[in-house]
This record gives structure tokens, sequence and C-alpha cells, in this order.
């Protein structure tokens, strides 16, 4: 898991395949990003805030805008 440079979201990998991105405030979802196909195993914020950055079993890396 990896919390937004602004402390308003929070990202995670799932075993789906999913990269969820919570609402830190209301703890609700907020959207699931689509398009690994493997377990994603590691996350994190661009110091910035705006992109994510998700990596799976498979190695595959989506920089996500």
């Amino acid at each position: 898991m990896s919390l937004s440079p602004s402390a308003d979201y929070v990202v995670g990998g799932g075993g789906e395949g999913g990269t969820h991105v919570w609402n830190v405030t209301t703890g609700q979802p907020e959207t699931v990003l689509r398009g690994h196909t493997s377990t994603v195993s590691a996350v994190s914020w661009h110091p910035g805030g705006g992109n994510v950055v998700s990596v799976d079993k498979a190695k595959t890396c989506i920089v996500w805008t």
C-alpha cells in the first residue's frame, strides 16, 4: 500500500490484478484500475501525486495517469 503525497488517498494491489484506490477521509473505495493479468505486488505514488505505478508478479509495470 502507498499513501498519496497529499495524504488523501491510499493505493494497494489486489490478487485479482486490480490496483485499488481508497479515499482516506471516507474510507470508501474510489476506483479499481484494471490492466494487470496477475497479482499486483507493488504500488507507489509519484512524489507529485498525479501518477501511480503498479507492478504485478509477471513483472508488468503500469504507470496510471
